[in-house]
C-alpha cells in the first residue's frame, strides 16, 4: 500500500503531469466561459463578465469606461453610481487563467476554418475577456455582416456594444438587440438585460428600469448576474420614488 502511495506521490510531482493538469484546468475554464457567453449567446448565465458582459457575450462593457461620469436625470440620483459600478466590475475583472496561452491556438483554428461560426464567436469573446475590444468588435462585425439574420451573433455584438460610452455604438446596440428580440432560440432576459445596460448609459433611466425588470422576470435564480441586477433595479426604483415624492411636495 505504501509503495502505491509513494508511486502516486512521485507521479504527481512530475512536470508533465503538472502541465497536463494546468492545460486541463485552462480548457475547462474556457469551456465554462464560452458556455455562458454562448450564454451571452443565449445564456443560462454563469459567465465571466462577466463577459458585462457579460462576463456581457456575456460575455460583454469596455474596460476603458471605468471612470466615466454621467449626469443624473429622472428618476433619481443613483444612476451615475450604478454606471460607475458597472464599469468598475468589468474593468476589475480578471481574465481566466490560460486564455492568453490558448488564444494563438484558437486564432489558428479560425484561420483554418473561417466558416466555423462557433469558433469565431469564441475567439471574439476571448478577445473581449482579454481586454482586446478592438479585435473583438472587428471579428463580431465581420460575423454580423456575413450573417445579418443570425440573432445569436446580433445578441453578442449588441451585448458588447451596450458597454460603450459612445452614443452611436449604444444606438447600434439597441438595433441589434431588437433584431434578437422574439427569437425563441435566445434567452430573452438577456436581450432585456443588455438593452437596460445600453439605455442606462444613454441616461434613459426609466427605459433601463423597465428593461431590467423584464429581465428579472425570466432570469434564473442561479444566474450570477441576478443579484447585481436586482440591486440596480432597487436603487433606480428608490430614486424614482424619491423624485416623485419631491415633485409632489413641491406642488
Amino acid at each position: 500500500m505504501s509503495t502505491k502511495k509513494n508511486f502516486a506521490a512521485s507521479l504527481i510531482k512530475q512536470p508533465f503531469v503538472i502541465a497536463l493538469t494546468l492545460i486541463a484546468v485552462a480548457i475547462v475554464v474556457i469551456w465554462i466561459n464560452e458556455k455562458p457567453s454562448s450564454s451571452d449567446i443565449e445564456p443560462g448565465s454563469n459567465t465571466a463578465s462577466n463577459n458585462e458582459t457579460a462576463n456581457r457575450p456575456d460575455a460583454p462593457a469596455e474596460t476603458s469606461n471605468a471612470n466615466v461620469q454621467l449626469n443624473p436625470q429622472i428618476p433619481g440620483q443613483n444612476t451615475p453610481r450604478i454606471v460607475a459600478n458597472m464599469n468598475q466590475q468589468k474593468a476589475g475583472s480578471v481574465a481566466a487563467p490560460g486564455l492568453e496561452n490558448l488564444l494563438k491556438g484558437l486564432e489558428d483554428k479560425v484561420a483554418a476554418d473561417p466558416a466555423n461560426v462557433d469558433n469565431r464567436l469564441l475567439l471574439a469573446q476571448t478577445y473581449n475577456e482579454l481586454g482586446m475590444q478592438d479585435k473583438s468588435l472587428a471579428e463580431m462585425r465581420k460575423l454580423q455582416k456575413e450573417n445579418p439574420e443570425n440573432h445569436r451573433i446580433n445578441l453578442i455584438l449588441g451585448s458588447i456594444l451596450s458597454g460603450s460610452t459612445e452614443p452611436e455604438k449604444l444606438k447600434e446596440s439597441l438595433v441589434l438587440l431588437d433584431k434578437a428580440s422574439g427569437d425563441k432560440t435566445i434567452q430573452q432576459y438577456l436581450v432585456h438585460m443588455y438593452k437596460g445596460d445600453a439605455l442606462i448609459r444613454m441616461q434613459d433611466h426609466e427605459g433601463a428600469l423597465e428593461q431590467w425588470k423584464l429581465a428579472l422576470k425570466d432570469m434564473p435564480p442561479a444566474d450570477n448576474r441576478r443579484i447585481r441586477l436586482e440591486q440596480r433595479v432597487s436603487e433606480l426604483s428608490a430614486g424614482k420614488i424619491k423624485k416623485e415624492e419631491s415633485q409632489a411636495n413641491k406642488s
